[in-house]
Formats: C-alpha cells, structure tokens, sequence
C-alpha cells in the first residue's frame, strides 16, 4: 500500500478575538447601571430561553456592540472562505445582558437571523475552582460553566464542541452562524455573577 491520502470534508465554525480596555468601558459601564437597578431595567427574559432571572436589553450601547460584531463577522467569512451577497448588510437587531447566577443555565436552542455573538465581561470563577467542587467527575469529562456548541458530523453523530469559558475569558468575544445550537452550563463554585452580553445580527439591503 503506497500514497496513502486523507480528504476532509468542508466545515466551518465559530471566530472570536480579544476587545481592548475602550472596546469593554461603554459596555461595562451600562451592565453597571442595569445591575444597580433591575427594577427599572428593560427585562428581556420573555424572548430568551434562559433559566436565568436576570436577563436585559442593552439599549444605551447598542450601536458600539454593533461596531464590535459586524466586522467579526465579516471576518468570518474571510475565515470559512464563505460568500455572501454585497447588495445587503449586517445590523445588530438586538443585544442583551445576562447575570447568571450559581446553578441557573442556558439550554440547548439557536437563535433567528445571521449570526449571534457572546462578550465575556464577568466570569467569577476558574477551571481549577469548578473542577474542585465537581471533584468526583472525572477532569476530561467535567464541563461545569463551559458553553457548548452542538453539530453533526459527516456520521451523522451529533457531537459536542466544548468551550471552557472562564475567568480567562473575560473581555473575549466569539460569534457564530446563529442556526448553530448551543447551551451554557451551570457554574458551582461562586456566588457572584456571570456576565456576559449576547446578540443576533441580521442582514438587510443598502
């Protein structure tokens, strides 16, 4: 047997990059003013399916999420050589914030429109302090806090793409086709809030 060849098949999945200390102050600086008045906050929990009691629109900033996700997702079909039609444009339909506390979670669905996105703003806990509390499960299978993407392989399996999501994470953002079903599991280790902030972009005509 000689030559042996190997062929993948095409696929495409997530990017994500690093945001600056200018790229987070707005965003941050209205997740504080929400989270010092729930009451008076935009809820968006109706729209989400969320196990999550704390979830709101981000208004103030949302042309500037806009800023950072439209060029992140030109990029990404720069990334996945994709094409797309030249005659339309992507906006930022809408963008929220979830503070999700110890045990609640996000279960696994997709979003509508193009593409969807998540900034890491807060994430209160490491690896290593997940893996503490969870200590009976073993290290290579514990996915406390990770986001997970679902998809089918050329099998037919579904198989899951883990995301260990934690305090080194903070000021990341990925974004991803919004079809793309996904989950965030529950975090066990802290008492304070997982911040992250989430939208879905749309395409429209110039």
């Amino acid at each position: 047997m000689d030559k042996v060849f190997s062929c993948n098949f095409p696929n495409f999945g997530f990017v994500g990059c690093d945001l600056s200390d200018q790229d987070m102050f707005p965003i941050l600086e209205e997740i504080a003013l929400i989270q010092n008045d729930f009451v008076h906050a935009d809820p968006m929990n109706e729209q989400l399916v969320g196990h999550i009691k704390h979830e709101y629109h981000m208004l103030k900033t949302h042309s500037h999420i806009e800023s950072l996700a439209v060029p992140l997702a030109y990029s990404w079909y720069e990334s996945f050589s994709r094409t797309y039609n030249d005659n339309n444009e992507l906006y930022l339909n809408k963008a929220w914030v979830n503070f999700q506390k110890k045990h609640e979670f996000n279960p696994l669905h997709n979003h509508d429109g193009e593409f969807s996105f998540v900034i890491y703003c807060k994430i209160p806990y490491t690896l290593e302090e997940e893996l503490a509390v969870i200590d009976h499960v073993p290290t290579d299978m514990n996915v406390a806090g990770n986001f997970t993407f679902q998809y089918i392989n050329v099998l037919g399996s579904i198989v899951p793409w883990q995301i260990p999501a934690d305090k080194s994470y903070e000021q990341k953002m990925i974004l991803f086709p919004a079809r793309m079903m996904h989950s965030v599991n529950p975090f066990y280790s802290s008492d304070d809030y997982r911040i992250t902030v989430s939208g879905n972009l749309y395409f429209r005509a110039k």
